[in-house]
């Protein structure tokens, strides 16, 4: 009997660990829209989208996956000026992060 119980109770964890886990994967699908959405706002320069999603919460600091950039940076380069300020001026913004390049040898080597 004793076993029997040991065998519920572990299928409940479990149950409970996979139902938990399950929760959280609409949530990761999510993570990457908001980081494209926010990218897609910062090189099109829309100052209206930056601040809707500033104002939901998300994060200045984003990374760009493909291209390791902040949103800082990337509104730098593609010229978005009426970006660029926000995250600047955004609460937890870090003004310290560095490119996160991963470039392979193909990419830095000069074809001759």
């Amino acid at each position: 009997m004793a076993k029997l119980q040991s065998r519920s109770g572990s299928a409940a964890l479990f149950s409970l660990i996979l139902l938990l886990a399950l929760a959280c994967l609409p949530s990761l699908g999510r993570a990457d829209n908001v980081s494209d959405a926010f990218f897609k706002a910062v090189r099109l320069d829309g100052q209206r989208e930056i601040k809707s999603l500033l104002a939901k919460g998300v994060n200045p600091n984003l990374i760009d996956k493909q291209r390791g950039e902040t949103g800082l940076m990337v509104a730098l380069q593609e010229d978005s000026m009426k970006v660029f300020g926000l995250p600047l001026n955004a609460r937890g913004v870090d003004l310290n992060l560095r490119a996160q390049w991963r470039y392979g040898t193909d990419d830095c080597c000069v074809q001759g």
